[in-house]
């Protein structure tokens, strides 16, 4: 089955921005890739989600929803990962906090591509559970200025002195405040020495968050004094990183060159709707697909091996967006 003419036109990249990370041919082949899965997932998605059992004629009329596997894999479901990024780094990655099983396992590393070779380079960073290790890498490495959005930091909590010049906290979160009621989050508090703290000792707290605190993507680039979209867009957010990715892609104006994120299908947070559940297949496929309109690939993915439903990601902004295309298309 061919793709109809239209789509092919749809899918033909920039050169002038893949270019500056990307070999053009590589592009093209991850798009191509992309349109190629999207044909062929009816039949791989009923694949997974067929049943596997003995035939029982007492299963008519007793049906009942498929469920996926709570592993990783389902992060399969937002498509192939390509094309390689040329010049492909790590960032914080020595910041992460690995140690017993009965230990929280805190990754704060992001991978980025070509920032050392970016000109007014600026990254907004969401989230930061007062760690700076990542911070303190990009200043090291790259001539990027960065701003980092957490609301609940303890107050105490300041950019070290040797990164003031280059970096900047703001006490804003992206998004709305929890519901009344459900403002909990869980907390594993630290060792005495500093140390991360052990995964038996977790305990709710309470959020007492003003309103104010809480700002829209589009707010929060103008209180950093951004008038254009964000070289590189990192979030940390533990499951409110699915609102937050809904109002970034918004406005195809101000999305980021690049995003660096860990993704949830599971979340400890209270105050998401989504608390108690897993996201489904629909759910993931839906933001595969928004992505992917928007002209972002897939970089890099990274499951934590810590996390069954974790995964660190890199998506790069290639071309304009599907759907600009779309509009523009004869």
């Amino acid at each position: 089955m061919r793709p109809a003419r239209g789509l092919l036109l749809l899918l033909v990249p920039s050169p002038t921005l893949a270019g500056r990370h990307f070999a053009d041919s590589d592009v093209k082949r991850a798009r191509d890739a992309r349109a190629s899965w999207e044909l062929e997932l009816p039949e791989m998605l009923g694949a997974r989600l067929d049943s596997k059992e003995k035939l029982d004629l007492r299963q008519f009329l007793h049906e009942k929803d498929a469920s996926l596997p709570v592993t990783n894999a389902r992060w399969d479901l937002l498509g192939p990962v390509g094309p390689r990024c040329l010049n492909i780094r790590s960032y914080g990655a020595g910041s992460t906090h690995l140690g017993k099983a009965s230990t929280i396992a805190d990754q704060e590393g992001k991978k980025a591509c070509g920032l050392r070779h970016e000109r007014n380079c600026t990254v907004v960073a969401i989230g930061s559970n007062g760690q700076w290790g990542f911070e303190a890498d990009l200043v090291a490495h790259t001539g990027c200025r960065v701003h980092t959005f957490d609301c609940t930091v303890d107050a105490k909590v300041a950019v070290p002195p040797e990164l003031r010049h280059r970096v900047t906290l703001h006490r804003t979160c992206i998004g709305a405040p929890p519901v009344q009621g459900r403002n909990y989050f869980l907390e594993v508090p630290r060792a005495p020495d500093g140390r991360p703290g052990k995964w038996r000792d977790k305990r709710w707290r309470h959020g007492a968050f003003a309103a104010e605190s809480f700002r829209r993507y589009a707010a929060l680039l103008e209180l950093a004094g951004l008038r254009s979209p964000p070289t590189l867009l990192k979030m940390d957010a533990e499951g409110y990183e699915w609102p937050m990715l809904a109002d970034v892609l918004s406005d195809p104006e101000l999305a980021p060159s690049q995003l660096a994120l860990e993704l949830h299908f599971q979340t400890q947070m209270p105050g998401l709707p989504w608390f108690g559940r897993f996201k489904g297949a629909a759910e993931i496929l839906s933001l595969g697909n928004a992505l992917s309109r928007r002209g972002y690939l897939l970089v890099a993915r990274d499951d934590n091996s810590a996390c069954r439903w974790c995964s660190e990601q890199l998506w790069v902004r290639a071309g304009p967006s599907t759907h600009d295309r779309r509009l523009r298309a004869p």
